[in-house]
């Protein structure tokens, strides 16, 4: 092995078996925006702006789950899945009719894997809030949403 394997510094951050996986900023950096060349042809990784712009727009459809009118007969049926359990939400809201092409438009690889899961919150006896948790499967993503169902 030559030495420049032998030193974990040398290693790119999402091979370290170790590395914080809360670290995006080093995992973008190393990964993201550099060439790759395969047979000849030189590649490109996606950006930050993109996988930025991708994160933005999906937690901008979740928060139009609670604000827009479309959306409230699912609101309105989410003590209807067990709580602590992790459901898939377009088919969630396939079941309760509702609109799933904001979702869908953002391909198979993420809407296959959006999830959610709901847990009282700790005054809930007060509050009747419910916290609401989406992330897409193998993904550091996520987005988390307070939410009264009986305010709608």
């Amino acid at each position: 092995m030559e030495d420049r394997f032998k030193s974990e510094a040398h290693v790119p951050v999402r091979y370290r078996p170790y590395a914080d996986p809360h670290d995006w900023q080093k995992l973008t950096e190393d990964s993201t925006n550099q060439l790759q060349t395969t047979m000849g042809q030189t590649m490109t990784t996606p950006c930050d702006a993109e996988i930025g712009q991708t994160e933005e727009e999906l937690t901008n459809c979740i928060h139009d789950l609670f604000l827009n009118n479309e959306y409230i007969e699912w609101r309105k049926a989410l003590r209807s899945f067990s709580a602590g359990e992790w459901h898939l939400l377009t088919a969630s809201l396939e079941n309760r009719n509702t609109p799933t092409t904001a979702f869908l438009e953002f391909g198979e690889g993420i809407h296959s894997k959006l999830v959610f899961s709901h847990i009282e919150a700790p005054d809930h006896i007060e509050s009747q809030m419910l916290m609401l948790q989406f992330t897409v499967s193998g993904s550091m993503w996520h987005c988390v949403v307070w939410h009264c169902p009986e305010a709608n």
